[in-house]
């Protein structure tokens, strides 16, 4: 059952446009919020018919909101809504089919067999005539030849002339719908992008608002965070804070940066929580995983050569915190920054900065807290870029 769970959870990210751990904690707030012991089988029940339910909604919602999206259809102008504000907080595209590829392969690694009959995924073989693929049906292992391989689909090499084809084995939907996928290689890539926004949406008020975007549009399209603009878009039609993006493009080619009377920081203090830095730890054990969290502080050093990741890295530090010279001497917080947000100030600057905090255990310690950011507001101004980052290393590899 908990294995049915995984997977369920799993298909209602994919198809929601959140992440698995996203989805996770709806259905365990269902649990929490309803008094239901998920140790108690039929309890466990009554949790997933629940989350079935939710991902019903969901997936409905959607349909309302973007069937209508393509180019031609009149009727569907109504729905769109002019935004104005500014977005927050900006997440990176992520393949979310990477996650499920690779637990695929893992599945494929630990027990071929198992992973081949459970209908998890295909093996591909080449041999002279062509690829056979072997896949389960009813119980049984088939096979086929192809003189190539897919296009568009999910496939890694595990051995010479050997892959695996990872297969959606999801016979209904949590709604209880047939998946016509059911049994069919997956697509190699999924992307999907999260954004927060801070605007007025068909009405004169601000409110706070989430926006996923998916496909070309999640890989192609990252607004600059805290800066004005305005577009088009679709509102969630059942009153939640959502935003969709229009199918046709529109959104992104009505995206215009604008200019306004009003303060961000004053509409920053008005609708968002700040948690201070020397809070942070309190913070991250309390709130939901992946909560977003609002921080701000002083630029005390930074890295702008990027990691393997991408990330630059900023240090902030809180000046009316008192320093622990008996301590590790640990006085500035790191913060992961993504190479979609921009880093143009200094040291010495003070910051607002938007992110996710993160914190490891290291032989059995728990390191220093870390952001992985996905806004910074500049509140003041000091230094530049080219003052603080470190020099490029001319010439080869570093033996040479």
């Amino acid at each position: 059952m908990l294995e049915e769970m995984k997977n369920e959870i799993e298909a209602y990210a994919k198809n929601v446009g959140v992440t698995v751990d996203e989805a996770e904690a709806v259905f365990n707030s269902i649990a929490t919020d309803n008094g239901l012991d998920l140790n108690n089988l039929m309890e466990l029940k009554v949790a997933r018919s629940v989350f079935r339910s939710k991902y019903g909604q969901a997936m409905n919602r959607q349909k309302k909101t973007e069937s209508g999206g393509e180019e031609g259809n009149d009727s569907f102008a109504s729905f769109s809504k002019k935004a104005t504000g500014f977005f927050y907080s900006v997440d990176g595209a992520r393949n979310w089919q990477e996650y499920r590829i690779n637990q695929v392969v893992a599945e494929y690694n630990r027990d071929a067999n198992a992973a081949i009959t459970a209908g998890k995924c295909a093996v591909v073989v080449l041999h002279e005539d062509g690829y056979e693929f072997l896949r389960a049906n009813d119980g049984e292992i088939v096979s086929a030849v192809y003189p190539t391989l897919p296009e568009g689909k999910a496939i890694v090499e595990v051995d010479d002339d050997k892959w695996v084809m990872p297969l959606d084995d999801r016979a209904t939907w949590g709604s209880g719908d047939k998946n016509p996928n059911f049994g069919k290689p997956i697509d190699e890539e999924a992307w999907t992008r999260k954004m927060l926004f801070l605007g007025k949406v068909g009405s004169e008020e601000y409110e706070l608002f989430t926006m996923t975007t998916k496909g070309k549009i999640a890989q192609e399209w990252n607004p600059n965070t805290f800066e004005w603009c305005e577009f088009t878009c679709i509102r969630d039609s059942r009153g939640q804070n959502a935003l969709y993006a229009r199918k046709d493009g529109s959104t992104i080619s009505s995206y215009t940066a604008t200019e306004s009377e009003d303060s961000i920081m004053d509409l920053m203090m008005e609708h968002l929580t700040l948690t201070p830095l020397v809070a942070l730890e309190t913070y991250h054990a309390d709130a939901p995983k992946y909560s977003t969290v609002i921080t701000d502080g002083n630029v005390s050093s930074m890295n702008l050569n990027r990691s393997t990741n991408g990330n630059a890295t900023i240090y902030i530090s809180d000046l009316n915190a008192d320093f622990d010279y008996d301590g590790e001497g640990h006085s500035s917080t790191p913060c992961w920054v993504p190479e979609h947000i921009k880093i143009d100030f200094g040291i010495g600057s003070n910051v607002v900065v938007i992110g996710r905090t993160s914190q490891r255990e290291v032989d059995g310690e728990l390191s220093n807290m870390s952001v992985n950011v996905s806004g910074i507001y500049v509140v003041d101004r000091h230094g530049s870029v080219s003052d603080d980052a470190a020099p490029a290393e001319d010439g080869g590899f570093w033996w040479d």
